[in-house]
């Protein structure tokens, strides 16, 4: 229970603000209209802002910034050889 209640109390960024305060506003305005999607989709809006999650998960669009290799390609310098193959007309 402890793991829950500091993931909603923590790191409250402005992207975590702004998606609540939109939800609260799509929830007034299907509240207001009686439109369900319109609710279903404050409801989601609502679940992200509280538990810190967007689309991708919490940082799940990171890129994951790693330390280029020493093998890597552009350190290569291995000789690429070919091997021309020509069609035979007759």
């Amino acid at each position: 229970m402890n793991i829950l209640k500091n993931k909603i109390m923590q790191r409250w960024g402005l992207m975590r603000i702004i998606r609540l305060v939109l939800a609260v506003i799509v929830l007034a305005e299907a509240w207001r209209s009686n439109e369900v999607i319109l609710g279903l989709l404050g409801v989601i809006l609502l679940a992200q802002s509280v538990f810190n999650v967007a689309c991708c998960g919490s940082s799940g669009c990171d890129i994951g910034h790693t330390q280029k290799k020493q093998g890597s390609l552009e350190n290569s310098k291995e000789e690429v050889t070919f091997i021309e193959i020509k069609k035979l007309t007759s």
